[in-house]
């Protein structure tokens, strides 16, 4: 197989879930041409959804190397330095980005991210907002708006944020844990239960959820030892 018909073939094992064999695919690829930038970010792609999260440290870098214009390259690599505890690398890298690409949803949203783990919260909502208003229909975008937001306790906008998440992607527990856990904050808690059920429902392996649900009724008035026990 020649080096685009075996790039062509990692792309598609890597959307099908395949990463193992999609990083090795990719790797078959730079063994004959290491220049291959899309071949790199590929495998980068690939080594960030397998947990291979330092080695895709490399491989964006690799990328930015032989591609210094490559925004979505920078914002990945924001987004994983993140992951791995350098939050002030991962900002570097979420402005290139931005400074590259101004329209880049995601880049501001990882900036964001990495903004608001540095405890910078009025940098981290300008940011997040900044997403939101290149990509309304952001489910992700929201979600983390209303946690920066939750940070500051401003519980209604928080809630707010959430709810948009959710009504984008009614099955996204962890807004639905949030949004839970933001109306218990606020005293709602027949309204936090329901949330919590609708988490539940959506993923009932969860246990986390279940336990958060438990621990909501114990504030809950009409809550009994015997309630407590199913």
């Amino acid at each position: 197989m020649d080096p685009q018909s075996l790039y062509s073939h990692g792309n598609q094992l890597r959307l099908a879930g395949q990463l193992q064999q999609a990083i090795a695919a990719y790797r078959q690829v730079l063994a004959a041409d290491a220049t291959h930038t899309d071949a790199w970010f590929g495998l980068a792609l690939a080594l960030q959804a397998n947990g291979q999260l330092h080695e895709a440290v490399d491989a964006y870098r690799h990328v930015v190397s032989l591609q210094p214009d490559y925004a979505e390259a920078y914002s990945n690599l924001g987004s994983v330095l993140w992951l791995i505890g350098q939050a002030d690398q991962a900002i570097a890298a979420c402005r290139t980005a931005i400074a590259l690409k101004p329209q880049l949803p995601m880049a501001h949203n990882n900036l964001g991210t990495a903004l608001q783990s540095k405890g910078e919260l009025k940098e981290s909502l300008a940011a997040f907002r900044q997403a939101l208003a290149l990509r309304p229909h952001f489910a992700a975008g929201w979600y983390n708006l209303g946690n920066a937001l939750r940070a500051r306790f401003d519980w209604e906008q928080a809630l707010a944020a959430l709810a948009k998440a959710v009504e984008i992607q009614p099955d996204y527990s962890e807004a639905l844990i949030n949004m839970g856990t933001t109306l218990k904050d606020m005293g709602r808690l027949d309204e936090a239960i329901e949330c919590y059920d609708r988490a539940i429902a959506a993923h009932p392996q969860r246990a986390d959820v279940a336990s958060s649900r438990l621990f909501a009724l114990q504030f809950h008035p009409n809550c009994d030892a015997k309630t407590l026990r199913l």
